[in-house]
């Protein structure tokens, strides 16, 4: 971490993940918004290079940007942001390594250290585990595919601890099933049964599951920060399925999201 880096940060979140994928692959995907789209949020625009911007919107009221202020292509992209009135700065640190070897490196620092901060830190956290290993499955199994992404997201106001708790029953899996990553399961997700890759689970923030049987699409249940009241967000990323099975999962993702969520909110539409 750069002083500077070290200076804007209370506490900070730090990711390393090692891609096989060269790092022009990783820096396109970090900085084109075609290729934002394809791991990260549904909707991005990118004005590149420093004083620049990047645009990203996962649907009405989740939305923002963030100001490019480090542009240096295949090595170091410095993005910053403002949160609750505060600067947040996120590093993406890129270094190439031999036989299309790259390592990543994500460094998220400006969160406060008091308790105010906690369940935005913690939100964030389990965010960017998940995202990091989605963007490392995308370069090294699915990159030149295009996403398309189904979501429901509904408003909440029961316990995380017990949301997170119903959600693993209304999969069919046991927290003792998901406690490793590459540990492979039996999901029942809304109408389909289908095996399914443990690649991020922590609780009661973010469960990432990866679908072999369906094209190595990528489901994410987020129990996202808030106070009392606060959304779920169930996101399946997929990638170049035919159209009937495009539409059994968008069916079993609105059941699934029914059981998980019952009658807690209403629902975005699915795309």
């Amino acid at each position: 971490m750069s002083d500077e880096t070290k200076a804007s940060a209370g506490r900070a979140i730090e990711i390393e993940a090692r891609i096989a994928a060269p790092a022009e692959a990783v820096w396109r995907a970090l900085t084109e918004s075609a290729q934002l789209r394809n791991w990260f949020a549904p909707d991005a625009r990118v004005e590149p290079g420093e004083g620049g911007s990047i645009w990203m919107s996962w649907g009405a009221g989740v939305e923002g940007t963030a100001m490019i202020e480090v542009w240096e292509p295949n090595a170091h992209l410095r993005l910053v942001e403002q949160w609750a009135g505060a600067r947040t700065t996120i590093d993406w640190f890129i270094t190439a390594e031999s036989g299309e070897q790259t390592v990543l490196r994500l460094v998220h620092s400006g969160f406060g250290d008091d308790a105010e901060w906690d369940d935005l830190y913690e939100g964030t956290l389990s965010g960017w585990s998940y995202f990091v290993r989605h963007l490392q499955i995308y370069l090294e199994r699915l990159r030149g595919m295009t996403r398309t992404m189904l979501k429901q997201r509904r408003a909440m106001k029961v316990p995380r601890e017990l949301a997170w708790r119903h959600m693993l029953a209304c999969a069919g899996v046991a927290a003792a099933s998901i406690a490793d990553a590459g540990a492979v399961v039996d999901l029942v997700f809304g109408t389909e049964r289908t095996k399914a890759v443990v690649e991020v689970a922590r609780a009661p923030g973010v469960l990432g599951l990866r679908l072999p049987e369906h094209g190595d699409a990528m489901l994410m249940v987020e129990l996202e920060p808030g106070g009392e009241s606060w959304h779920c967000g169930i996101w399946l990323s997929t990638y170049g399925l035919p159209d009937a099975q495009q539409e059994r999962l968008r069916k079993a993702l609105d059941r699934f999201a029914d059981e998980v969520c019952e009658d807690e909110g209403s629902a975005e539409p699915a795309q």
